[in-house]
């Protein structure tokens, strides 16, 4: 490496036992820009990142130390099971910073030419899940904290300007009181179509166009687990958004 990155290896590294990761960042930068396989620095901002739980930028970085390093590796085998790098949990934001990792093409080929490189199966998808976004029980009305996330999700779509972008909205196996199962079931398609539209709806008065945007809702019929416990309701209930970008001339 050279004198210069190494500087800048060492002051991120005093940045970090101080906490203050924007500096300690800024100087894991400057050290790959210097010198682009510098695997520790890739590895620094990348635990950097996985700390803020900016997911999405920590795959990008360990991938840059994948084959050079073990435990970039391991942190990126982690990121990959169950998808969590694409996954937002309640009390969870992802920013457009990160959303445009996913839904970027160019840099998420590159993802998966590194993946490949790395020796790893798995492929990145312009897909994101958000059980960020929180519905009144039985209705299709955000609750109050989606605000931010909406805001940074419309960011990343106006920035991209997607061909298509498709918001899928599913609900949790309850039944609905005092009607069939049939009934229910019906029920619970109706409401998640309400529910992607609602999103669609909240995304296009941030000036994401409506025409760009197809919802569809699946109720119970694509479940990512099975029961009755509260994990299991949780873990279904969720909003999918996925990206497809104009093809290439």
């Amino acid at each position: 490496c050279s004198k210069h990155a190494e500087v800048h290896h060492a002051l991120a590294s005093l940045y970090e036992e101080q906490r203050k990761w924007q500096k300690a960042i800024y100087h894991h930068q400057q050290a790959v820009k210097q010198e682009p396989n510098f695997y520790e620095a890739w590895y620094g901002l990348g635990e950097i990142y996985y700390k803020q739980k900016r997911l999405p930028l920590s795959l990008e970085a360990h991938l840059h130390a994948c084959s050079m390093d073990e435990d970039s590796k391991a942190r990126v085998k982690a990121l990959l099971k169950g998808n969590r790098y694409a996954v937002i949990e309640k009390g969870e934001i992802i920013d457009k910073e990160n959303l445009q990792v996913l839904y970027n093409t160019t840099r998420r080929e590159e993802i998966n030419r590194r993946l490949s490189a790395c020796g790893l199966r798995a492929r990145v998808e312009p897909r994101c899940l958000f059980r960020n976004f929180r519905f009144y029980s039985g209705k299709a009305t955000l609750k109050r904290g989606a605000k931010r996330q909406l805001k940074e999700l419309a960011a990343a779509l106006r920035k991209i300007e997607p061909a298509v972008i498709k918001i899928h909205a599913h609900t949790d196996i309850q039944s609905f009181k005092n009607v069939s199962l049939e009934q229910s079931d019906k029920l619970n398609l109706e409401l998640s179509q309400k529910r992607a539209d609602t999103v669609a709806t909240k995304l296009a008065r941030q000036g994401v166009p409506m025409t760009s945007m197809e919802t569809h809702g699946h109720g119970y019929h694509k479940p990512l687990t099975y029961g009755t416990t509260p994990t299991a309701l949780a873990k279904n209930r969720r909003v999918e958004i996925e990206v497809e970008e104009w093809p290439s001339l």
